[in-house]
């Protein structure tokens, strides 16, 4: 009797769920899917005349990359003087679908200023050069820059700032001093022993041979930290030491600053990095105005980094191996960039 009722309740079960799934179906029928959405979302991609509404977001974004540009700049100097004759390349951002093959090149006039008109784009690229001159990097609009990204109509402002001939964007050069002749050797990687053992590196020459040496002594425990522990990220002590007997370091605060220091040097610098210090740092960088006994200059750019026991040194130097000069100038540069101070 038990076992009989169980069947019946089974059947039961059964019946119940297959009149749910058939008032489901019917319902489904007469609801369609898309019924109660608006049917005319898309229609502006499927009608006739291709009718654009701006009130689309991929259609506003495909339209901005068909916005006139209309555009005032003007070049000028350390000092606020025109530059005349610089080169402008510009590169427009008017592909909606892909990378842009526009360029234009245009060239400053006697006030120091270009235009850009008959264009078409969201945006655009502008860089200036001219030989004599180093560029600036953009680091912001209110900041001096050589090169800019310009929005010209994915903003509420339209490129409207851009668009006044009394108000032209400015696009910073340095303009460089009489050049002497300079040792030049760029972000070259040097091998330090780890263990403090002191190695001599020469400005004279690429192979850091010559009479103008700096004395360099690294320690870092990064080789002690067990492997099966989180080595990337394990705190550990490591330090630098530079050394120029007889002559000395002076810090550089700017990479637009080429007459060395008279005086203010220092014949030994430490780089202490301790685990216990707050802040504690894998990687240091700096640079320096460096003066040797017999009364040559140059400059350094370093980046040394705790956690290798190989190669842990990159170096780039300027040396002018004039005796008593202390002209640094010079148009070669190294790659990284290193705020001003």
């Amino acid at each position: 009797m038990k076992a009989h009722k169980t069947k019946i309740g089974l059947l039961l079960c059964i019946f119940a769920l297959a009149l749910f799934s058939i008032c489901l179906i019917n319902r489904r029928r007469s609801n369609p899917p898309n019924a109660g959405l608006p049917q005319d979302r898309f229609s502006h991609l499927h009608s006739s005349d291709h009718t654009l509404k701006k009130t689309d977001p991929v259609v506003a974004w495909i339209a901005a990359y068909r916005t006139p540009i209309e555009f005032y700049g003007k070049v000028v100097d350390q000092y606020g003087d025109p530059v005349i004759g610089a080169s402008i390349m510009v590169l427009p951002f008017d592909n909606a679908y892909g990378e842009s093959k526009t360029q234009i090149k245009l060239t400053s006039d006697a006030d120091g200023r270009f235009s850009i008109k008959g264009i078409k784009g969201a945006g655009m690229g502008v860089e200036v050069k001219k030989p004599g001159y180093l560029t600036k990097s953009d680091l912001g609009p209110e900041k001096p820059a050589s090169s800019r990204l310009i929005e010209n109509a994915l903003d509420d402002r339209e490129g409207i700032r851009f668009k006044d001939p009394n108000k032209p964007i400015l696009f910073t050069l340095h303009k460089l001093g009489p050049m002497e002749p300079m040792v030049y050797v760029t972000e070259r990687r040097w091998k330090l022993p780890a263990n403090g053992t002191a190695r001599s590196i020469a400005l004279d020459t690429e192979k850091g041979l010559g009479s103008h040496q700096i004395e360099f002594q690294f320690t870092t425990e990064w080789a002690k930290i067990p492997k099966d522990s989180d080595a990337l990220f394990g705190m550990f002590d490591w330090k630098l030491e530079m050394r120029i007997p007889g002559g000395g370091f002076c810090r550089s605060k700017s990479d637009y600053v080429f007459e060395a220091p008279e005086s203010g040097y220092e014949e030994r610098i430490l780089m202490n990095h301790p685990k216990s210090t707050p802040g504690w740092s894998k990687v240091d960088s700096g640079r320096y105005f460096v003066r040797f006994p017999d009364g040559t200059h140059g400059r350094i750019r370093y980046t040394i980094e705790g956690n290798s026991d190989t190669a842990p040194l990159l170096l780039t130097s300027w040396m002018n191996l004039k005796p008593g000069s202390r002209n640094l100038n010079s148009d070669k540069r190294d790659s990284n960039l290193m705020l001003d101070e």
